[in-house]
């Protein structure tokens, strides 16, 4: 069930605040947390764009904890890790010995580690799948259905139709792969606008706009916060945090929706070529 459900009720934002609020339930600065975990040279974005990149493709550890692993359930742990890949299916035995002065002792096994699944799974290689609108649009429509479909290509017809000041660039990837709205800036950097993925989600990243004009400057951050904020993307109110929020593509089957979403990118993009 967890595994089922992970990618869905597990979102990265969420995941990153519940981060945050144990950090201070507990006294401990997030930032402080990293470092100790990664070392000084850890890149906390990087980390968590790879933690939502695994859960997405389903590449996460199951692990059983119990007292007793019996031998039929051992013999089941075994089986499903050779089996399942990217999965990785474990059970940890801890058993317990108490010595009669009261010394407790704990001794763990880990079960279905098998050299046949580790062999398996990490010669596994699988060649990236490269989307264009030739391929993008049928799969789409094949996984999510006609109305999704009619929406994410309306998306994309206006974001060719903002050219030449926006460009479409495809990506890769069979989970995470789709494609991403670039608006170009003579003599700075190009700014991703959103990305599309097969996963019928349209994302954002906040490290891309509060590193750009205007949207560097607080009062400019604010407004777009604002902005976003009423279409369903939740920007952190701090530019320095880093947050992905997203969106489902279902949840704008309504024409008024959709069209307010175009109209707040569009905004983004006059703001940008007028900073």
């Amino acid at each position: 069930d967890y595994a089922a459900n992970a990618g869905i009720y597990w979102p990265l934002e969420s995941i990153i605040a519940k981060f945050e609020v144990n950090c201070r339930e507990n006294g401990r600065d997030p930032e402080q947390v990293f470092e100790e975990f990664l070392g000084e040279d850890a890149n906390e974005e990087k980390f968590w764009q790879k933690v939502k990149t695994n859960l997405q493709a389903g590449k996460i550890r199951l692990v059983f904890v119990a007292e007793d692993i019996p031998a039929e359930v051992r013999r089941i742990v075994e089986f499903l890790n050779g089996q399942m890949d990217p999965v990785e299916i474990l059970a940890l035995e801890i058993k317990q010995y108490v010595s009669q002065d009261g010394l407790r002792t704990l001794v763990p096994r880990v079960i279905g580690q098998t050299t046949e699944a580790q062999l398996k799974k990490s010669s596994t290689t699988r060649e990236r799948r490269r989307w264009d609108e030739v391929s993008f649009f049928p799969e789409f429509k094949m996984r999510w259905g006609a109305d999704e479909a009619s929406i994410v290509r309306k998306i994309h017809n206006w974001a060719k139709n903002q050219e030449p000041l926006v460009k479409i660039q495809w990506g890769t990837g069979d989970v995470y792969g789709g494609f991403a709205a670039i608006v170009n800036q003579l003599g700075r950097k190009n700014l991703e606008l959103f990305s599309i993925d097969i996963s019928g989600r349209l994302e954002i990243y906040s490290n891309k706009y509060s590193s750009q004009p205007p949207f560097n400057s607080d009062s400019k951050w604010l407004e777009l916060r604002s902005k976003l904020s009423s279409i369903g993307l939740a920007l952190p109110g701090n530019s320095d945090e880093f947050r992905a929020p997203s969106l489902r593509l279902s949840t704008l089957e309504d024409d008024e929706a959709l069209q307010q979403v175009m109209e707040t990118f569009h905004w983004v993009i006059e703001e940008v070529n007028q900073g």
